[in-house]
């Protein structure tokens, strides 16, 4: 490169803050460069001065610096922040109304533990950490091989958890670790067709059948929608996406296969029949549909309009938006379902905005682990939908599930921020 256009180029990054940005820029702005002294030699100037010509021609560097700056600048999302700033103060208001079995002090260091993911993530290079996927995918095989190790695990209601130290990790987590792994297979440029297909069958039976056997089966059903919206919107051709995709439709089939095979007929049938009819069994499990018919019933536009006669089944985690409802009337319940209506919206703009691949896979598949358990919860907690047990984002109890939420929203965050420093180029990532 001559001296001349070094000089022009040095000038305008000089006004550039993002050393991306400056990089992407020089490479364009020398395109042109390049460009412009090869015409005008062609009207019969000489190199040197074709060059000066051609550095004219781009006009002040000073000036075009700073307004490469303004496009190519790393940005927060403030929007986004907000949203589950509110979701995240929202997550104190059942300690207002009821006492609960996780106490303040725990509550405030759950959610200032989350703040600090979610920011230190956000100046995190995404793509540095999606570059190790494949890590993210063995993890994500040690946690399935520690499920079976005695010593490693618990069981609670039912369900095994890995526990460490006492404290039982959420199987969110590997939900988290899966959702890595895919959008870095699904967007691994070296990869055959034939050895993605393979180890996309391998990930979805292998832990389509562990979420089966914890036993999760919400986990599950939304393990095969991520997977399935993630194919859907990556750039892999016909064969890869059909071939994917008729498996799922398998692993749907066999996910139907198993959860019929492994509960007895009465009690799918008792529970069909009470989501449909509750009062043909009040007395089983019926009761959980006709309380909560109670309990919105006597709901008032800021709190109770009468007592309950029982209010203990409000403590479960799956019911905190009924529990919100009654405790705080409607208007509370509508200022949450509006935040997350914002929190939709605002996902969908961000994902517009997106210029590359893994930018649009990861936000797809953010939102989908954000929005299925909030759509869920809502539907089942107004009687829309049977009982399932599917948590409130953010804001049902549990320190764990906030943790996770706060990784989902952390990696969004910095797609967002760089995405402007992005466009059709493919910056070198330190290893």
């Amino acid at each position: 490169m001559n001296a001349q256009f070094q000089t022009f180029l040095n000038a305008v990054k000089q006004q550039m803050k993002s050393k991306e940005g400056q990089k992407l820029v020089e490479k364009e702005l020398l395109s042109h460069l390049n460009h412009s002294k090869q015409t005008v030699m062609k009207r019969g100037h000489h190199e040197e001065e074709a060059e000066k010509m051609a550095v004219e021609q781009m006009g002040n560097a000073v000036l075009l610096g700073q307004k490469m700056n303004k496009l190519h600048r790393e940005r927060v999302d403030w929007w986004l922040v907000s949203i589950v700033g509110s979701l995240l103060l929202l997550s104190f208001a059942p300690f207002l109304f009821f006492d609960y079995q996780m106490n303040i002090y725990a509550q405030l260091i759950s959610v200032s533990v989350s703040v600090l993911i979610i920011f230190t993530l956000m100046f995190i290079d995404y793509r540095k950490v999606l570059h190790y996927w494949k890590w993210f995918g063995l993890a994500a095989g040690f946690y399935m091989v520690a499920l079976n190790v005695e010593g490693l695990t618990s069981m609670v209601n039912g369900r095994v958890f890995i526990s460490i130290l006492g404290m039982n990790i959420s199987h969110y987590f590997l939900l988290f670790l899966l959702f890595i792994t895919i959008v870095g297979l699904m967007s691994e440029k070296k990869w055959t067709d034939r050895k993605r297909i393979v180890w996309s069958l391998l990930l979805l039976f292998v832990f389509v059948r562990c979420f089966m056997l914890i036993p999760e089966t919400m986990l599950a059903v939304q393990y095969i929608i991520l997977f399935s919206t993630i194919v859907i919107f990556s750039n892999q051709n016909y064969k890869v996406r059909s071939w994917i995709l008729w498996v799922l439709s398998g692993c749907i089939f066999f996910f139907a296969y198993l959860f019929v095979a492994f509960l007895p007929f009465s009690h799918r049938l008792e529970n069909f029949i009470s989501f449909l009819n509750p009062e043909a069994s009040s007395n089983g499990s019926g009761y959980i549909y006709i309380m909560m018919k109670e309990v919105l019933s006597k709901a008032g536009l800021f709190g109770p309009k009468s007592e309950l006669t029982n209010d203990l089944f409000l403590g479960h985690t799956e019911l905190i938006l009924v529990a919100l409802t009654y405790h705080g009337g409607w208007i509370l319940t509508s200022i949450i379902l509006v935040i997350f209506a914002a929190l939709s919206v605002r996902l969908l703009l961000a994902f517009k905005k997106m210029q590359t691949e893994k930018e649009r896979l990861l936000m797809v598949g953010g939102g989908v682990l954000l929005l299925f358990p909030f759509v869920l919860n809502t539907l089942m907690s107004f009687g829309y939908a049977p009982f399932v047990g599917a948590n409130l984002p953010f804001i049902s109890y549990g320190g764990n599930e906030k943790l996770y939420y706060s990784f989902i929203i952390g990696f969004m965050l910095s797609v967002y921020r760089r995405k402007d420093v992005m466009i059709n180029t493919e910056v070198e990532i330190d290893k």
